[in-house]
């Protein structure tokens, strides 16, 4: 199996085991743009399914998205793991790790852990 083949197979299950049980664990966000502005809290884990996702404020939880663009300039104390068609831009503070499949990621922020 070729390795894009390989990591949209794995993004298929994370996503297939994780999206039937998003009514029980978490916030669930879909629109065009996906903001998480300065002053919010989000106080348990996230899933954006959007154009752009944008975390200005924080996010207490993980962050699980499908989005055309990534922007996080807040906090989120948890992982990032996603698909993204266009940029990821990461300025502000993860507390784990970050596993993104994306066209260009550009890492200028605090990464508590790893980045895959």
């Amino acid at each position: 199996m070729r390795r894009p083949t390989r990591l949209l197979a794995a993004a298929a299950v994370v996503f297939g085991v994780a999206l039937p049980l998003v009514g029980v664990l978490g916030s669930v966000r879909t629109s065009g743009n996906v903001i998480v502005t300065a002053t919010d809290v989000v106080r348990e884990d996230l899933y954006s399914f959007g154009g752009r996702t944008i975390i200005e404020g924080r996010v207490e939880g993980d962050v699980f998205l499908v989005s055309g663009e990534l922007i996080v300039t807040g906090e989120v104390t948890g992982d990032i793991t996603g698909l993204v068609s266009g940029p990821a831009r990461i300025t502000g503070t993860v507390g784990g790790s970050v596993r993104l499949a994306a066209i260009r990621m550009d890492l200028d922020g605090v990464i508590g852990d790893d980045v895959a």
